[in-house]
């Protein structure tokens, strides 16, 4: 009987000791409001290819794939893919039609390749005249475009300006 009386005691002084004992917290005042960032692009991405090897393939000629991880299955179902071709004084929207040849993109699972044919469908020489072509692919996710409705996504330079792109 003691020793059930004993564990009886001690067993109710453990549960008082452990319901007794509360953390004290103390929450100090709200510190001031931090400066504004900027928009951010964490998941805008901005890659540029120079393509310097065309296939012909009947009346057009294409690129090499190129390997784009940025296009994966969200991008490629519901994202915003952009495709630029730079020039020495401008950057074109791809499709780009010149009235004589078209330039423009077929999309993959993390890959990108370039046709390139003339309208007419006649059998012309390799687009890059054997130097080197510069195209820029920026991939936006949807949740991004419908924020920025605003953007005129037709212009490198403003999407460049609107997501803080590098070049």
């Amino acid at each position: 009987m003691n020793t059930k009386i004993k564990i009886l005691s001690v067993s109710l002084l453990a549960i008082l000791l452990i319901i007794g004992c509360k953390k004290k917290t103390v929450t100090g005042p709200a510190g001031p409001q931090g400066v504004q960032g900027i928009n951010g692009n964490a998941n805008v991405t901005n890659t540029t290819f120079t393509v310097t090897n065309w296939t012909a393939t009947g009346y057009a000629y294409a690129s090499d794939n190129l390997y784009v991880p940025s296009l994966d299955l969200a991008i490629l179902t519901s994202g915003l893919i952009l495709v630029y071709y730079q020039t020495p004084s401008n950057i074109y929207n791809l499709p780009f039609n010149n009235g004589t040849y078209m330039i423009a993109p077929e999309f993959g699972l993390n890959s990108l390749r370039i046709y390139s044919y003339r309208n007419d469908h006649a059998i012309f020489p390799d687009p890059s005249g054997g130097s080197a072509m510069i195209f820029r692919i920026v991939t936006i996710p949807s949740s991004i475009k419908k924020a920025n409705p605003e953007i005129n996504y037709n212009n490198y330079k403003a999407v460049a300006e609107a997501f803080n792109l590098k070049d």
